[in-house]
């Protein structure tokens, strides 16, 4: 199951409820709990984390706090957690925002263009920063609501309905498709099976 249909599902109205907190709201609710933090180590941890869940999960697991996994407790600590991360730091891409541009894709098509183009630049940097080997090494570590791979094939199905020459296919194939297809080349895995598709739309 993937992180909107679980933990941030879960985090997602307490994450509403605690958006009008102040930096300082936030952390004294963190302290109150046992947990101390300041922007130097909430900096530090950003950058060694590619989501907000697995990095809430070894903050908790490092500061031995003790409550029920994924109670009420928990959940506000993460979520006070995330609120500082996205506040102090809003260039950090995180695998959350990826899985809601592919979600805003599928549930608007009339988007999916520019969706996919802001995902896939999104794929690259993410996968960049965080040195995953291959595409397939990264989507176990994903774990989105929908699987890099069978969004690919989706995105895909909706490319091959495009007139040749169309501005949108021109548009994505000039700026993403060379970097996609040597990442699926390079993948050991369920990936390869994109690279006819991907060259016969680079084709046309």
């Amino acid at each position: 199951m993937g992180m909107e249909n679980g933990l941030m599902a879960a985090l997602r109205p307490i994450l509403i409820e605690l958006a009008g907190h102040s930096d300082e709201e936030l952390l004294q609710g963190l302290a109150v709990c046992g947990i101390t933090i300041d922007r130097e180590f909430l900096e530090r941890l950003t950058r060694n984390f590619p989501s907000f869940e697995t990095m809430t999960t070894w903050l908790l697991k490092e500061q031995r706090v003790d409550l029920l996994p994924d109670g009420p407790d928990q959940l506000r600590i993460r979520a006070r957690l995330i609120h500082l991360a996205q506040r102090w730091f809003p260039e950090r891409l995180r695998f959350e925002q990826l899985d809601e541009l592919i979600q805003q894709g599928l549930d608007n098509p009339a988007v999916l263009s520019e969706v996919w183009l802001r995902a896939w630049q999104t794929i690259v940097e993410l996968r960049k920063k965080f040195r995953f080997d291959s595409l397939d090494d990264f989507d176990q570590c994903f774990q989105g609501t929908t699987s890099l791979r069978e969004w690919l094939s989706l995105y895909l199905d909706w490319m091959e309905q495009l007139p040749p020459h169309s501005p949108d296919q021109a548009a994505l194939k000039a700026m993403l498709f060379p970097e996609a297809m040597r990442m699926c080349r390079d993948s050991d895995g369920a990936f390869l099976e994109f690279l006819p598709r991907l060259e016969a739309v680079n084709r046309e």
